[in-house]
Parts: C-alpha cells; sequence; structure tokens
C-alpha cells in the first residue's frame, strides 16, 4: 500500500496556495477597477518587510498601497507593524487602508 508522504504533498499544496491567492488577487483588482486606474499589483513571496521594498526599489515605484490587519504594540494600534517596517525600508510613499469596522484606540486630545 503505498501513500504520499508530507514531503511529496508540499509542492502541490505550495502550487496551490500560490494559484489562489493569484486568484484572490485577480478578482480584488477586478472589483476594484485597478487596472483601469493604471495601476499594477504584484503577488510576491517571503515577509512583506523585506520583500516589499526589494520590489519597490526594483521597479521604482512612487506609491504602495496596504491593507493592514494584525497590530501589536503601541505603534501597531496607529499605523500595523509590517507598514511601520516599512516606512523605514522604502524611499516611496505609503497609503495605509484599516479593515471595514476599525476604531482607533487612540483619540484626539480635547481642545480646550
Amino acid at each position: 500500500m503505498g501513500g504520499a508522504t508530507g514531503q511529496d504533498r508540499q509542492p502541490r499544496t505550495v502550487q496551490a496556495t500560490g494559484e489562489e491567492r493569484r486568484a484572490l488577487l485577480e478578482e480584488l483588482t477586478d472589483r476594484h477597477d485597478i487596472d483601469d486606474l493604471g495601476g499594477q499589483t504584484h503577488l510576491i513571496e517571503g515577509s512583506p518587510g523585506h520583500a516589499l521594498p526589494k520590489l519597490a526599489e526594483r521597479l521604482n515605484i512612487n506609491v504602495i498601497v496596504m491593507g493592514t490587519v494584525a497590530r501589536r504594540g503601541l505603534s501597531g494600534l496607529i499605523m500595523g507593524n509590517t507598514a511601520e517596517t516599512m516606512l523605514r525600508a522604502v524611499h516611496c510613499s505609503i497609503l495605509t487602508v484599516k479593515p471595514d469596522g476599525f476604531v482607533s484606540p487612540i483619540t484626539p486630545d480635547d481642545p480646550t
């Protein structure tokens, strides 16, 4: 009785995950007409904090638009940890988009 080991299945799983991500990215760009706006999308492998700065430099990108999801620590509450890392790593503008329903834990000081 033969069977596949975890190593035998891993490449297919990674490939399927990549294909699923490409399909989700295509759906997102179609829904928001990103191509019609002159924007470009890139699906990259690796940690965003390392892979995005390399891509931005290689393509001479002017602005990165990225969503924020997980937040840790005080700076994470304001912006997001990956976005905070990106600010120090790239030489272009970054626009971060918070998820629906996000409520900032920071309130403006009372002006009086």
